[in-house]
């Protein structure tokens, strides 16, 4: 029996012991990239970072923060870098946001570092929005698994987006004014996104705001209640909103701890008879 010959897209034809026994053709370039030592300390000086950031709490602050300082300190072009990692952990944890901001206070106060901070949230609120309102054009056709996944990926770095900007206009390192533009851009817009982002941003600095921006405040809530007699939001937005609106007309304060403290003492009377 003769031998099998099989034809290839590029190239004679070979056997199949050939096949078997060629080895793979390797192609080198003739100006290969290779690490110089500026990459290789960015890259000790990321994982440096990236130890601190995983490992800083409340009560590890002050050990952590002589770290962070002497970092910054030691190479300042690389604040920048440093930034954008912090603000996309607090994305990605959004429940250490409060760890990250009094991180950020007080570095702040050894090195300034607020206009950097708050150039680099802004930038990344707009980047994290206009793909958010990508996603809700894509929306409109038939979608499959992986794309409403990824949508609910960048969802949720919005939203931590938003509640790490809150923490930093708590703590004074980002301004009504700056949060107040935000805001306002917000309201512009009357899709799903726009209005969940609204929310969530008032409810993050809702209480701080409205000691500097009543009447911004009075115009999103207004803007809220006639999104909501348009019928036309989806079932979640609308406990969204109406959640929104219950928290200003409470000032602002939280109304499930006296849900909780009422229903409490309601089983208390229960057991008593």
């Amino acid at each position: 029996m003769g031998q099998v010959y099989i034809t290839m897209p590029e190239g004679p034809p070979v056997t199949n012991g050939e096949r078997r026994n060629s080895p793979p053709v390797l192609h080198r370039s003739d100006n290969p990239w290779k690490p110089n030592a500026q990459h290789e300390q960015s890259k000790q000086l990321y994982r440096r970072w990236i130890g601190i950031l995983n490992r800083v709490t409340h009560t590890s602050l002050a050990v952590f923060l002589e770290q962070a300082c002497e970092l910054i300190l030691s190479e300042p072009e690389h604040l920048v870098h440093f930034l954008e990692l912090l603000i996309f952990k607090a994305q990605d944890e959004p429940l250490f946001v409060g760890v990250y901001a009094r991180l950020c206070c007080s570095i702040d106060a050894r090195t300034e570092i607020q206009n950097d901070l708050v150039k680099a949230c802004e930038n990344h609120f707009n980047e994290s929005y206009q793909i958010l309102m990508e996603y809700n054009k894509v929306f409109e056709e038939p979608l499959s698994s992986h794309t409403v996944y990824e949508e609910i990926l960048v969802r949720q770095r919005c939203i931590g987006h938003l509640r790490f900007v809150g923490e930093l206009h708590k703590n004074g390192l980002m301004s009504g004014n700056h949060v107040a533009a935000m805001v306002e851009m917000l309201l512009q817009h009357s899709d799903e996104p726009s209005l969940e982002c609204l929310c969530r941003l008032l409810h993050f600095t809702g209480q701080e705001l409205s000691q500097t921006h009543e009447d911004l405040i009075e115009q999103s809530c207004n803007h809220l209640e006639s999104c909501l007699e348009s019928g036309s939001l989806s079932h979640r937005l609308r406990w969204l909103t109406q959640d929104t609106l219950a928290l200003h007309a409470n000032g602002w304060r939280p109304l499930r701890p006296l849900a909780v403290e009422r229903n409490s003492s309601r089983v208390t009377r229960d057991v008593r008879g």
